[in-house]
């Protein structure tokens, strides 16, 4: 049973731009499209079969779960650099033993707010990208980084790129709001640990510093800051009464509250949003097309047998016979022929010729054993193809397991190679 997860989805598509290509797969896809018909299952089923078997040795989807793994190891990048940043900015804010509360309010929760709050007015516009939204996709969500990083095939990647960028076109909106709240939430919990572990080992004092605002604006606006934190049960300060651990712990709070949750519910709507589940679309003509073509084979709901393929190309066999085994030994098949000459296992390229020119000196027909054990790809059927070019025919027998047997008949009845039957 095949599972038709979103990768598998994802494999298929990958594998129907590359046919559109003209890549070069391990396995010949119309060989394995013949093939996948005398599988059982649905004309869906056969699809994501029939993607398997053309990727036999799962080196496409290794490439996939490799690039993938890619663009999660950027983002998750991102997310570091954006902790340390904190720490850095942390330990720089509380450099010195005399903070300015104020100030370090305002660094740490300022410009976090202006992000917040144009992020959300930007969900009542058309989206336009902000700078650092852009510099965020270019890194996490294009491939040029990837590609300089991993040593894959770069046309297989190109290409699952092209389907990652379809996939979540609806939703790149979203992909990448949750990766920067993803960054902003790393960062701040980066500010709170450097707090903390400053406000822990080192001794701070606080205090307030203004031209123009007075005691009473102090009051006021520590009131305003902390609303709801005393709500929680948090000890305000005030400018006559005050301790360095009331500020620490309502700074601390203040964080926690007005921008790591904030910032938590943006990131966990952002995921909501952008979950997508990629499915091929079946009324395309490529996919169309392939299931028509496996719910064409009838079944008889009595006595059904799997369809096996036909000789189509007549069996004249010559009193004139040479012998000779393609890549695999024939021997424990005993062979019920007299020939002229026997050439053993041929393979490579002067095997081969050699084997034609002698068989064309001597007028003979080739009688090729072929072990069904052996997968029928591309460079076996080339072989295959030009020994079928001799002069004085060429008959085929099939020895082995009977593993790719089914697969076997397909090449020789597309290419009229006569199968003996012993």
């Amino acid at each position: 049973m095949i599972t038709k997860t979103k990768k598998a989805h994802q494999h298929l598509e990958v594998i129907r731009r590359l046919e559109a290509q003209n890549y070069i797969f391990t396995q010949d896809p119309k060989i394995i499209t013949e093939a996948v018909k005398l599988e059982n299952g649905t004309a869906f089923d056969k699809l994501f079969i029939r993607a398997q078997k053309i990727d036999s040795d799962a080196r496409i989807m290794q490439i996939l779960s490799d690039t993938q793994h890619g663009i999660l190891s950027v983002i998750r990048l991102i997310y570091l650099l954006y902790f340390i940043f904190a720490l850095i900015g942390v330990a720089s804010l509380l450099g010195t033993q005399a903070i300015n509360f104020f100030y370090l309010m305002v660094a740490l929760l300022g410009w976090h707010t202006l992000s917040l709050v144009w992020w959300l007015i930007s969900l009542a516009f058309s989206h336009r990208p902000s700078m650092l939204s852009s510099v965020v996709e270019h890194i996490a969500l294009k491939n040029k980084l990837i590609e300089k990083l991993s040593a894959c095939d770069k046309n297989i990647q190109k290409v699952y790129f092209s389907v990652l960028n379809d996939t979540i076109k609806p939703i790149k909106r979203w992909q990448i709001a949750s990766i920067l709240h993803g960054a902003w939430l790393f960062g701040l919990m980066g500010s709170i640990l450097g707090m903390l572990g400053l406000f822990l080992f080192k001794s701070y004092s606080f205090h307030w510093e203004s031209t123009l605002l007075t005691e009473h604006h102090f009051d006021r606006l520590i009131t305003i800051i902390g609303y709801i934190p005393s709500q929680l049960g948090i000890v305000l300060p005030s400018a006559s009464s005050q301790t360095p651990a009331q500020f620490a712990i309502l700074a601390m709070t203040s964080v926690i509250i007005y921008a790591i949750l904030p910032r938590l519910a943006a990131y966990l709507y952002s995921r909501i949003k952008a979950r997508q589940q990629f499915r091929i679309d079946t009324k395309a003509p490529y996919y169309a097309n392939l299931m028509n073509f496996y719910r064409q084979t009838i079944i008889n709901a009595d006595d059904y047998q799997s369809p096996k393929p036909t000789t189509i190309a007549p069996i004249v066999l010559s009193n004139r016979l040479v012998i000779a085994a393609l890549e695999k030994p024939y021997y424990h098949h005993p062979i019920p022929i007299n020939a002229i000459k026997d050439f053993g296992v041929i393979d490579t390229h002067a095997q081969i010729k050699m084997l034609l020119a002698d068989a064309l000196h001597l007028s003979a027909q080739i009688y090729l054993i072929i072990n069904t054990d052996t997968v029928p790809d591309r460079g076996i059927v080339r072989k295959v193809e030009r020994l079928a070019s001799h002069q004085f025919g060429i008959i085929a027998m099939l020895v082995g397991e009977q593993i790719h047997d089914d697969a076997w008949k397909v090449v020789l009845n597309e290419r009229r190679i006569p199968i003996f039957h012993h």
